[in-house]
């Protein structure tokens, strides 16, 4: 089959079919895959686009995993969950039925005030307002002739907004102190590709919505504090003499990142240099 114009590419042996269109500036599909598929949005792919973007999948039916640069996430049947178009990713299906919405970055953005805090964080609990964010996503989808593209674009990212909501945690020295003891156990396995929120929630004992919650409460998120460990960790091998033997990529593998060109671009945002100009001796500002 075609390939179809949606996020993540399907190889030639697709086995499925999928069915896309335009509602205003979102783009709805609807995919059905048989047995196992992958999917997966390289640097090439992500390089195609000319308009950041996120992503919002339902699961309707069967199951997948989700590979990302935060690690892996089992994605069950109801399970919403948020994706950047801007990140590699590898979703793998397994005979599943997934709607998927794809929104104009600035439209999400007016209603989340860090939507990369909610990137791939599952959105499918059993709470009323997930409950409606699903609901909004079946109507987009069941709508052959939208009556305003405009306002159901505003409908689906405030069900978006109120889905993600938080849980409301006051930083008491009880929060601060797990918050500590959160980082410190990040610290230890961020340059682990495999680390995942889940995992660290259940190594403390604690559900991975309270975890969010503590990230929250103390000013950042999970995902933050990972890429921040992560790039801090690539800097120290950067400017280590005894590392000028290891290439720029095999430094990314060894801090985690399992993209090096996705290394290189959220180095450079984050130290204003690009890797190569660091190992150099640059600075930040100095390029």
């Amino acid at each position: 089959m075609q390939a179809p114009t949606i996020a993540l590419d399907p190889p030639p042996s697709f086995t499925g079919h999928v069915e896309c269109r335009m509602m205003g500036r979102m783009r709805v599909a609807r995919l059905v895959a048989t047995g196992r598929q992958l999917l997966r949005r390289t640097a090439e792919g992500i390089a195609r686009c000319n308009r950041p973007r996120f992503e919002l999948l339902r699961i309707r039916s069967g199951r997948g995993l989700l590979r990302h640069h935060l690690g892996e996430v089992v994605l069950g049947r109801d399970e919403c969950i948020l994706l950047d178009g801007r990140e590699p990713v590898e979703l793998t299906l397994f005979d599943a039925e997934v709607l998927w919405i794809d929104v104009p970055a600035d439209a999400v953005e007016r209603h989340l005030p860090d939507p990369q805090a909610l990137v791939c964080m599952p959105l499918g609990d059993r709470s009323p307002w997930a409950d409606g964010l699903r609901g909004v996503v079946d109507a987009l989808h069941a709508s052959p002739q939208p009556p305003e593209p405009f306002l159901l674009c505003e409908s689906l990212c405030t069900a978006l907004a109120l889905a993600s909501a938080p849980i409301e945690v006051r930083s008491t020295r009880h929060v601060r102190k797990t918050f500590l003891s959160l980082q410190r156990t990040l610290s230890d396995q961020a340059s682990t590709c495999n680390v995942t929120a889940s995992a660290i929630a259940r190594a403390h004992g604690i559900s991975l919505r309270y975890l969010h919650a503590i990230y929250s409460a103390n000013g950042t998120s999970f995902g933050r504090e990972l890429i921040r460990f992560r790039l801090e960790h690539a800097r120290r091998l950067l400017l280590d003499p005894a590392e000028q033997g290891h290439s720029i990529d095999d430094i990314a593998w060894q801090c985690g990142f399992s993209d090096p060109s996705h290394f290189r671009r959220r180095f450079r945002d984050f130290y204003g240099v690009p890797p190569s100009a660091m190992r150099r001796g640059g600075s930040p500002g100095s390029a």
